[in-house]
């Protein structure tokens, strides 16, 4: 979906459905040069063929969408941007938010569809839970089509502000598969020979982008903005005119600056109050002149925001620039009263110096804002270097958990070998003693057990033996380096797709950057106790040769409790003594075959720490990468923060100029 960031004049932040720029132009290579001149013979050449006015709108969208560029440099400078009107736009071919919905506006009025201006908020740039902060810095349209007011954002459909890219040229599908069938009938021969084949290239029909670093307006033309409906058009902009919602449960500025979220939850409230009737409000505002409307929507925006002083000094300024610029009032065609008729004179000392009140007011209010956003920005970039600052002690952690890892492998090795050693050494006693013994517990027999208290003895060290076993089998079914590897491979993704959105260097990508740290965060602590429980947990338990030891002293002491029993007339004592050193000579066999498979295991974990400690230098690749791209995103923000706090002053300085110049006009 499309995203958005606010300057004063609205800079845009979107991702649109594509459309094919070749195309494009080849579209706009059809219409004649002195068409293209003319806002009426435009759009007649576009509507002419079209019936229905929702087709004709679209058409008009469509060419503008794909054909005006967002003046991007023109807002880096500090400076109010003057709307120069319309057929400047279509001249020039670049405008801002204003211009997109004046030259719309113009191609509308040629076919008789009503629209107006809408003013207000968006929620992508500003920080969420600071309402304080926020400017009423964009414009988009409300066009009536067949009866029903709808909203409209011809800016952000026509591209986005971000990290600027050329496209590398894809050759031809024809010639990439005879390229292809060239190497297969390569690697026949070579296949033929004996000799090593080649690699056969896949089908490429994406182009690679290749960034330059640059910020700047990136054409992507699309309609995820073109008249939808109010329930997905609020959630990104907030009108200062309550009206233009469209919708009689309002959304207040508190619930709109928190983001999309918790504006849908707000407006999907089956208990929210239905009492604002936009409709009767709106026809009202219909039957205002263009003057009258500039004052209602002044008061109305403080009516809805009582902080939105910065709404009413503008509309004020407007109706000062419709009544002393003679271009506005001619570009307007409605008829107006003069500045000199009867109670106008009076009426625009009255604004001028309403005007003028409400500049030193916005002044003030900016001070505060840039403050507060300077202040947001510190902590998020602290925060920011936080995050940073644990990933790399996560980095040095794994490499000690790893190290770690690495020697208790090696010494749990030594420890099998000498293990295994001690183990075949018992089994050829009990052979050469004993040469028909079992190989299997399966199959033992456990009537020894009634001689002696040393037969139980025996017994008891088996069971915990067996179990213990079983416990470690169990465990292998689920390595933990298989857990370390996934999680290792999914934090090197998460890494990624932070430096992707680090990229692009906006404050609306830090709630997903947040996300992200979060999941980071659980893996890192979860990797952690992997290798601190699970992986040492795997290794073959030290008590299953404890329990080898114990049967084997037991048997000993179960021979002689023979012995005595068999003086005493036992019938069954050699039977007994098979029995006894069948389980030992089974459970010593199961033992020895514990500890062949635990040390493969353990050289089968060898090669994959060797991939993991791969994944982690790719990791701490990324993550190098990511501390350039912070500082690089901090430099970025603090500079655009920069230019907009002087636009802005700016903006209060042009109305304080302005309207002095024009209270002496009127003197």
């Amino acid at each position: 979906m499309r995203n958005f960031f606010a300057l004063l004049l609205s800079l845009t932040m979107v991702v649109a459905y594509a459309k094919d720029p070749k195309k494009d132009k080849e579209d706009e290579d059809k219409i004649p040069a002195k068409t293209l001149k003319s806002i009426p013979d435009l759009t007649n050449h576009l509507t002419a063929e079209l019936s229905s006015e929702r087709e004709k709108v679209r058409a008009l969208y469509t060419w503008i969408t794909e054909n005006i560029e967002y003046d991007y440099e023109a807002t880096q400078k500090g400076k109010v941007t003057f709307f120069k009107g319309p057929e400047n736009v279509l001249k020039d071919k670049k405008a801002v938010c204003t211009g997109y919905v004046f030259l719309f506006g113009a191609m509308l009025d040629e076919i008789g569809i009503e629209w107006e201006e809408v003013v207000g908020y968006t929620n992508s740039f500003n920080p969420y839970f600071i309402p304080s902060i926020i400017l009423d810095d964009h414009a988009w349209i409300a066009v009536k089509v067949d009866g029903e007011w709808q909203m409209a954002d011809p800016t952000w459909d026509a591209g986005y502000i971000g990290p600027l890219f050329k496209e590398s040229k894809v050759d031809p599908l024809e010639k990439q598969e005879k390229r292809i069938k060239a190497i297969e009938k390569k690697n026949r021969k070579l296949k033929a020979k004996g000799r090593v084949e080649l690699k056969v290239p896949e089908i490429d029909t994406i182009p690679e982008k290749n960034y330059n670093g640059k910020i700047g307006f990136v054409p992507d033309p699309g309609y995820e903005w073109f008249l939808v409906p109010s329930d997905s058009f609020i959630t990104r902009h907030l009108p200062v005119n309550p009206m233009w919602q469209l919708r009689s449960d309002t959304l207040g500025i508190y619930d709109f600056v928190q983001g999309p979220k918790r504006v849908k939850q707000v407006i999907g409230d089956e208990y929210r109050e239905y009492n604002y009737d936009y409709k009767e409000v709106i026809s009202y505002f219909e039957t205002l002149d263009y003057l009258q409307k500039q004052l209602f929507l002044g008061d109305d925006a403080i009516d809805f925001f009582a902080n939105n002083y910065r709404a009413r000094a503008k509309k004020y300024f407007r109706f000062q620039q419709v009544m002393h610029i003679k271009e506005m009032r001619e570009y307007l065609k409605e008829a107006l009263p003069e500045r000199e008729s009867r109670g106008m004179h009076a009426m625009l000392k009255d604004i001028a110096d309403s005007t003028q009140a409400y500049g030193k007011i916005v002044d003030r209010y900016e001070s505060n804002r840039h403050k507060e956003m300077e202040s947001f920005y510190k902590e998020s970039f602290k925060s920011t270097a936080k995050c940073n600052s644990s990933y790399e002690d996560y980095l040095s952690d794994i490499k000690e958990w790893h190290k770690d890892a690495e020697e208790d492998f090696e010494d749990d090795i030594d420890r099998l070998l000498k293990e295994a050693s001690k183990i075949e050494l018992e089994k050829r006693k009990l052979k050469q003693k004993n040469p028909a013994l079992a190989a299997s517990v399966d199959s033992l027999e456990y009537e020894f057990a009634n001689v002696s208290n040393n037969g139980k003895a025996m017994i008891e060290a088996g069971k915990e033996f067996d179990m213990q076993l079983k416990a470690w089998k169990e465990k292998l079914e689920h390595p933990a380096i298989i857990s370390i590897q996934y999680r290792n491979r999914y934090n090197q993704y998460l890494l990624e797709r932070r430096k992707l959105f680090i990229e692009q260097k906006f404050t609306e990508y830090n709630r997903y950057i947040d996300s992200l740290d979060a999941q980071l965060d659980f893996n890192i602590t979860r990797i952690e106790q992997l290798y601190d429980d699970s992986v040492k947990a795997e290794l073959l338990p030290s008590e299953l040769y404890k329990y080898c030891k114990q049967m084997v002293v037991y048997f000993k002491s179960y021979q002689d409790d023979l012995r005595t029993a068999s003086n005493n007339a036992e019938p069954n004592a050699e039977q007994m003594q098979l029995q006894a050193a069948n389980f030992v000579y089974a459970h010593l066999k199961e033992a020895e075959d514990a500890i062949t498979q635990a040390r493969d295991y353990l050289y089968w974990i060898d090669e994959n720490l060797d991939t993991v400690t791969k994944e982690w230098k790719q990791m701490e690749k990324l993550l190098k990468q990511q501390l350039k791209l912070n500082k690089e995103k901090e430099k970025f923000l603090s500079e655009m923060e920069e230019t907009t706090h002087k636009r802005e002053k700016d903006l209060v300085k042009v109305f304080e100029d302005y309207t002095t110049k024009w209270k002496r006009s009127l003197n």
